[in-house]
């Protein structure tokens, strides 16, 4: 009976902390209900569709909102707390417990998105306050984009803190993803984590432009730009041929003036003489006799490419320049994501990010290379009106996706300013540093417009058994996803159509360079016959059959290229090996660090590299910089989508289990 009593005292204090654990829960899901609501008008202001978006709220609307919400998140935390701690103690539902801390764990990711946007706040609020009445935009010749400059460098520590919130939340979200099973909560940490990504790339790039701002815009003095418009759907090095051009003009903190030039009609024929040389794969697979501007973005480091545009515009139009930018499709496409659309050139539907690339093709067959310009012009428009600081923060968080993605590149004359494009990585230059490196680079040399048809992948094999070095098996894979009927290889100078679309539909001729550490020592390559129909035979450059793979240096880089021609439909598979030094690899005993430095070719939106380490025996994987994609007893793989230049790195270690 004793035992009967003390079991139902058991069951009746269990029944009384359910109860207190439902209430307490019920209060939660209230506050949660609340959060939700006073989060949704925050929300609303960063979804565009089709062009339309909610009313903007005003800064003193968006800081009221934020004050309210982050008092709301942080009253509901505690009390999300303390049911934890109740559960906890009660040891009744380790699911409601696992539940329980995924919400803390989110709320504190609410919490911190909530400081960080009322820092930014904080920081371009009163500057875009000042900017005058609201009818003009930041471009305006007012000095609003000026003041909101001075505004990132006055209020620095608020965007530097703001940004490690946003860092510290995205550690956290990763963590959460990592542990997801369930498709619906999945989604909404997607979500998050979107808008997470959005306002940290825009608070990144306040943080790093901040310093040189107003420089940059003319403040006090009169700027001016050179703008290489390059095609994505014909590549070259530093994101592809030049088809536009324009002189961009700031005064005083004011956009005054942009004026376009045919890429085609830019250079003076009757100065060739003082143009620049003709790089060797140019001339060689393209018989270039002069080096001419719209064929400037020939090698893949941008300030080169720079510096020879500047001295071409100065021969082409006598005029000087402090500096060059170049943009493509994929930067066009990254505004209207975050303007939602603008004008047609023509008066008909409004361009979109579903429209943009089709509108582009079509409007390139009726108005030729100046419908690049019109599109521009539009952009510049939308820009130059009223924005919201929702739409601001999109603005600049595209504005940081293309320069970190390399759509965006940028040089300047100033020394000083320059340093800090370099520093962020805004600069397109080849990079140089004391571990492994590999850069792809592709270029189109067969009059066509396929790129956007060619998947690209990489396999990168590391293999660190051998204690003189390491060797690398390198893999380039190609497809040609082309429409049938597309026209064949061959001879290479083929007109391959009258229209964007035969033209993007068509064989591709590819001359690929594989930039590696000075030192590395080729062992083998797939032999690439150069065909008889070939630009270099015709030319007498080369003979038909000649195997095109060549070594060379260049940039302190060790330079290995070749040419080759995929029809449509067709696949291509390239494997060279070649020996790097011991040295490049920290191997201290039972430790191997190893890092390697990706970098990304502009304009290429994506390129799937697979990394594979054959480990000496005994050694593990102990930690790497991303999630690998298996693991065996000798072999570890990663899988990347290079989107960025991005460092792989890996520590390996020796098992102390007795294994040899």
């Amino acid at each position: 009976m004793r035992d009967g009593v003390a079991l139902l005292k058991d069951v009746e204090a269990q029944m009384a902390t359910a109860l207190m654990i439902g209430r307490q829960a019920s209060g939660l899901l209230a506050e949660l209900v609340e959060v939700g609501e006073r989060a949704q008008p925050l929300v609303a202001q960063f979804i565009v569709e089709d062009g339309r978006g909610p009313e903007p709220l005003t800064v003193e609307e968006l800081g009221s909102t934020l004050a309210e919400l982050e008092g709301r998140l942080q009253f509901t935390l505690v009390k999300s707390d303390g049911l934890s701690k109740l559960v906890a103690d009660s040891r009744q539902s380790k699911q409601l417990l696992n539940r329980l801390d995924f919400l803390s764990d989110v709320l504190g990711v609410l919490l911190s998105l909530s400081r960080a946007a009322a820092l930014g706040l904080q920081a371009v609020g009163p500057a875009i306050q000042a900017g005058g009445d609201g009818t003009a935009g930041l471009l305006a010749g007012e000095g609003g984009l000026v003041r909101a400059l001075n505004g990132l460098v006055e209020h620095e520590g608020s965007i530097v803190e703001a940004v490690a919130l946003l860092e510290a939340a995205r550690e956290t979200l990763a963590e959460l993803e990592s542990s997801l099973d369930e498709a619906q909560l999945a989604r909404g940490i997607e979500d998050l984590v979107a808008g997470v990504d959005q306002l940290h790339r825009g608070l990144r790039l306040a943080q790093d432009i901040g310093p040189i701002g107003a420089k940059l815009v003319g403040a006090g003095s009169t700027q001016r730009y050179l703008v290489l418009g390059q095609s994505v759907d014909e590549l070259r090095a530093t994101g592809g041929f030049v088809s536009s051009v324009w002189l961009v003009t700031f005064e005083d903190g004011g956009l005054e003036n942009v004026r376009y030039y045919d890429s085609v009609q830019v250079d003076d024929w009757d100065r060739l003489s003082h143009y620049p040389s003709t790089p060797a794969g140019l001339e060689e697979h393209m018989n270039a006799h002069v080096w001419l501007l719209r064929d400037v973005s020939w090698e893949p480091d941008f300030p080169t490419t720079a510096r020879i545009a500047e001295d071409m515009f100065r021969i082409g139009q006598r005029q000087e320049v402090e500096g060059v930018a170049a943009i493509n499709q994929w930067t066009l496409l990254s505004l209207l994501e975050a303007l939602g659309s603008v004008p047609s050139p023509g008066g008909d539907e409004p361009i979109t990010p579903h429209n943009l690339f089709s509108n582009l093709e079509e409007g390139s067959d009726q108005y030729g290379r100046a419908y690049m310009d019109l599109v521009l012009q539009g952009l510049l428009g939308r820009l130059n009106e009223p924005l919201s600081l929702s739409t601001l923060v999109k603005i600049a968080s595209a504005l940081d996706e293309s320069l970190q993605g390399g759509d965006l590149l940028l040089f300047l004359d100033k020394p000083g300013v320059q340093a800090v494009v370099a520093a962020s990585g805004w600069d397109g230059r080849i990079r140089h540093n004391s571990m492994d490196y590999l850069y792809v680079v592709d270029s189109n040399v067969g009059w066509s417009k396929s790129d956007r048809n060619i998947e690209r992948a990489v396999s990168y094999e590391v293999d660190l058994t051998r204690d003189s070095g390491v060797r690398i098996s390198l893999g380039l894979g190609y497809i040609n996803h082309s429409g049938p009927g597309s026209p064949g290889c061959e001879p290479q100078w083929l007109n391959r159509g009258t229209d964007y679309s035969q033209l993007k539909n068509a064989c591709y001729w590819d001359y690929w360079r594989v930039y590696t550490p000075q030192e590395a020592r080729l062992l083998s390559a797939t032999p690439l016959a150069l065909p008889e129909y070939s630009v270099s035979v015709a030319i007498g450059k080369g003979q038909p059959g000649d195997d095109t793979v060549r070594v060379a240096s260049n940039f302190n880089r060790k330079v290995y290229s070749g040419l080759f021609a995929i029809e449509a439909g067709a696949a291509r598979d390239i494997n060279l090996v070649y020996d790097l030094p011991s040295d490049l690899v920290d191997r201290r005993g039972n430790v191997i660090d190893y890092q390697l430095l990706i970098q990304k070719q502009p304009g290429i939106r994506r390129r799937e590299v697979s990394v594979e380490f054959i480990l000496p025996a005994g050694f593990h994987l102990d930690s790497s910089s991303a999630e690998p994609d298996f693991e065996g007893d000798s072999r570890v793989g990663f899988r990347l989508q290079i989107k960025r230049d991005m460092v792989l790195s890996a520590q390996f270690t020796r098992r102390n289990d007795g294994a040899n």
